[in-house]
């Protein structure tokens, strides 16, 4: 049990997007997480059944200097150049599934949120998200 206590105090766990209904071509801003004291991040997003045609949604991590602030979208960085490159994005499909991706949060600003835009056609779909800090450097 030694272990299960070290990892509880390592990570931290948050309901980023509580589960809802979100119309085609909807968007839906999470909440704002501060994850200072944190090295990393896993972010997962759940779909539920797709009401007519949706296709599936995509959803991306955004971060900022104050939890109030204007958000950006977390790129990915060139390893050879340094170079900024694309937002992290994550398209969820088929109906009733999940995709998560990981970041590592040192280059990041302290606040950090999940952003989802669903997909043009059909009516709506059920989703929700998740978020899982890790890699502790204070005792939470």
């Amino acid at each position: 049990m030694h272990h299960a206590k070290n990892l509880l105090q390592q990570v931290a766990t948050f309901q980023a997007i509580a589960p809802q209904s979100v119309a085609a071509s909807g968007t839906v801003a999470g909440a704002v997480i501060d994850r200072q004291g944190y090295l990393s991040l896993v972010a997962s997003c759940n779909l539920g059944a797709f009401i007519s045609s949706i296709t599936g949604a995509t959803f991306k991590l955004q971060h900022c200097a104050t939890s109030g602030g204007s958000y950006v979208d977390v790129t990915v960085v060139d390893p050879v150049t340094s170079a900024p490159g694309t937002a992290v994005n994550v398209t969820v499909v088929p109906t009733n599934t999940n995709a998560a991706f990981g970041c590592d949060l040192t280059t990041l600003n302290r606040y950090v949120k999940v952003f989802v835009t669903v997909a043009a056609g059909g009516t709506s779909t059920m989703l929700s998200a998740d978020v899982v800090l890790s890699g502790c450097y204070h005792e939470p």
